[in-house]
């Protein structure tokens, strides 16, 4: 499945990508991970202070939205 979804994130170019939820235990646990830190990067939302944020948001590398 991680396959497909890195397929169409450089097929498309998809230039904003929100993961719902955190994997724990590093990139061994998240199978998209290391794409994700390879061409996107992490966006930071505000949020209160010590609360861990559900969503993490992340945008395409400006080297990587110009490649096509």
């Amino acid at each position: 499945m991680s396959a497909e979804v890195e397929h169409t994130l450089e097929r498309e170019r998809v230039p904003f990508v929100v993961r719902s939820f955190y994997f724990w235990g590093g990139a061994d646990s998240d199978p998209l991970l290391p794409y994700l830190t390879q061409h996107y990067e992490p966006l930071k939302l505000p949020h209160a202070k010590g609360a861990l944020p559900s969503l993490s948001p992340f945008r395409r590398r400006d080297d990587d939205a110009n490649a096509s």
